[in-house]
């Protein structure tokens, strides 16, 4: 493979090294049992969760992993918060979703029946199968809760 086309995973991957290096909190997408304590305060702090709401995946799109962008997938609904504003689509009203190779990642699109639209981008290396795999589940449970069939 070229330098070129390394390029964008080189950078991905420097990135990766440097969030981690002066971090000690984890980088990527992390299932419930791989929060840590500042992940779970601020999900309380800025109250993302609705009462007897869970966290099924978490992703923290900042290289300072400080949270102030954020994606959750949670048993009832995709949450994305940023800049303060918090958007969130209930996983039963998902009628697609599409997964996009991008330059330096993965870009999920997610379409609601009414039409809503939330984009969530995971970069290289940093769990976007994992990802699929938490929102793809919780997508076919909610469904499933409302009778209908899996998508």
């Amino acid at each position: 493979m070229s330098l070129p086309r390394l390029r964008p995973v080189l950078v991905a991957l420097a990135l990766s090294m440097l969030a981690c290096a002066g971090l000690s909190r984890e980088s990527g997408v992390c299932l419930p049992n791989q929060l840590d304590e500042t992940a779970r305060g601020y999900i309380r702090d800025k109250q993302l969760l609705e009462d007897g709401e869970t966290v099924r995946a978490y992703y923290d799109i900042t290289v300072s992993l400080d949270g102030s962008e954020i994606a959750l997938v949670t048993d009832k609904r995709l949450v994305y918060h940023k800049g303060g504003v918090t958007t969130a689509v209930a996983l039963a009203d998902v009628e697609k979703i599409e997964r996009h190779p991008v330059q330096l990642g993965d870009d999920f699109v997610i379409t609601s029946r009414d039409g809503q639209m939330l984009q969530v981008e995971i970069a290289a290396l940093n769990g976007a199968d994992t990802w699929e795999s938490a929102l793809d589940g919780a997508w076919k449970a909610a469904r499933a809760g409302q009778g209908e069939p899996a998508p």
